[in-house]
């Protein structure tokens, strides 16, 4: 590892050690303080999961999901870290699939079942790197994986393969010097504060079977500059196998 990326890990370590004290808590434990506080920003008492989902290029990723679903033949999809819902139910308006949305925090889980759920939508409350995933013919993470650690995100990427289709977008960097998958503490924050993102073509994660599907620009904004970046979507195609 560079001396940079050293330095950068230890920068991490000593963020998430002191302003956010996550090395003791649970991860339903941090995630539901993060909708109950609207740490991602929205309106107090509502579940909003950042700019991630009303960000106007997001309509891109829709219409390009949908075409997925309807060419390929997909009749049931789960969403790990289904969030706000508020992609997914535009998309579910206008393809005709069996849902299942899961997120570790069970009263985003409880609101959602009971304001959307019924004979063909459910949502359910797991911990997506230590309980069995839903089955379904396609799965879903978006801009999730990025919120944990290196361990984490190779436990769930290990129990991809039951699937036909991993749909999987994170938001990354397009800086110079870019360092892949610095590690870090399962939190709310994510790796683009130091030049880093979740790639899961890159080591230590080396995805088999996987390509990048598309991408648009969604610069990030930090320390009032912008940071060119993308949302990618990658896909793995287990039919391949």
């Amino acid at each position: 590892m560079s001396k940079s990326s050293v330095l950068k890990r230890l920068y991490l370590l000593w963020r998430e050690r002191n302003f956010f004290g996550l090395r003791r808590k649970l991860p339903e434990d941090i995630f539901s303080e993060v909708y109950k506080k609207n740490t991602w920003g929205g309106d107090p008492g509502t579940f909003y999961s950042g700019s991630g989902t009303d960000h106007p290029n997001v309509v891109l990723y829709i219409e390009h999901l949908v075409e997925f679903i309807k060419t390929r033949k997909i009749t049931s999809i789960a969403e790990i870290g289904c969030g706000d819902f508020t992609i997914m139910q535009e998309v579910l308006d206008r393809v005709n699939i069996h849902y299942t949305g899961a997120d570790i925090v069970p009263e985003l889980i409880g609101h959602h079942q009971e304001e959307y759920g019924n004979d063909k939508r459910q949502f359910i409350q797991l911990n997506a790197a230590k309980d069995d995933l839903p089955h379904a013919d396609m799965i879903i993470i978006r801009q999730v994986l990025q919120h944990l650690s290196n361990s984490e995100i190779k436990k769930i990427l290990t129990k991809l393969s039951k699937y036909r289709y991993a749909y999987i977008t994170e938001h990354l960097p397009v800086t110079d010097n870019v360092e892949y998958n610095l590690d870090k503490i399962t939190g709310p924050h994510i790796r683009m504060r130091v030049n880093s993102g979740v790639f899961i073509d890159m080591p230590p994660f080396n995805c088999k079977n996987v390509s990048v599907l598309f991408e648009y620009r969604q610069d990030d904004k930090l320390k009032r500059k912008l940071v060119p970046a993308v949302i990618r979507t990658y896909m793995v195609d287990n039919t391949r196998l």
